[in-house]
């Protein structure tokens, strides 16, 4: 509590350990969607008194998509962890590289968490390190989406290769590393044809999103 302000459940919270024997290192969590840059610059600026040093250690950026989250599919990326959960309704959630370290992916069912699974919404939330952050296209995984794929006898038509990214879209990257352009060119037509292909950012959206969080970094300071 500063002030008059009291901040929503779940807004904040804290963890600290024991570090060389005596000094506390501390971690605050806190949603900026529920406390105000000014708000937490006021914290802060009663905490500075105490402690020796203070940092914008990570963030998590939310972009949510009004499509129903069996409709995308998380690409692992090379060299990355990836993980897949199902839980008793069949909701799904997917995530890619380690948890809590930069560019960080959970794609998972936003409507459901809030309780709402008439609605269309998945949420992709990315963690960042400020210090390695550059623009949110460097770091935004590959995302497959799907309109319904109807394996009619065409299908089988199709070259294998094709045919294996249909069903299975993390093997993409291996198929562009074993043709040359202009058959790859061709395999994507094809793929495209049978309902699936990556979701993009456009260039005025990153523009905003990167704008956005380089201003709000900036009013933590002296954190940031």
């Amino acid at each position: 509590m500063v002030g008059r302000y009291v901040a929503p459940k779940d807004a904040v919270g804290y963890a600290y350990e024991k570090v060389y024997g005596y000094v506390y290192d501390a971690v605050i969590d806190f949603n900026p969607n529920k406390v105000p840059s000014s708000v937490w610059r006021e914290v802060i600026g009663i905490l500075s008194a105490y402690a020796l040093t203070s940092s914008v250690q990570r963030f998590d950026l939310a972009l949510d998509f009004p499509v129903k989250r069996n409709d995308l599919q998380l690409v692992q990326r090379p060299g990355s962890g990836y993980q897949c959960f199902v839980d008793a309704k069949g909701v799904k959630t997917e995530y890619t590289g380690k948890r809590q370290q930069h560019s960080a992916i959970k794609l998972y069912d936003k409507a459901a968490d809030l309780g709402l699974p008439e609605l269309a919404c998945t949420r992709c939330e990315l963690t960042l390190v400020p210090g390695k952050y550059k623009s949110v296209k460097d770091v935004f995984p590959k995302i497959t989406t799907y309109a319904p794929v109807g394996l009619d006898i065409s299908f089988s038509d199709l070259p294998f290769q094709v045919q294996a990214v249909i069903l299975h879209p993390d093997l993409y990257d291996l198929l562009k590393a074993s043709v040359s352009p202009n058959t790859l060119r061709k395999y994507n037509e094809q793929i495209k044809a049978y309902g699936h292909t990556y979701m993009e950012l456009p260039d005025d959206q990153v523009q905003q999103i990167d704008s956005y969080i380089r201003e709000y970094l900036l009013t933590l300071n002296p954190v940031y």
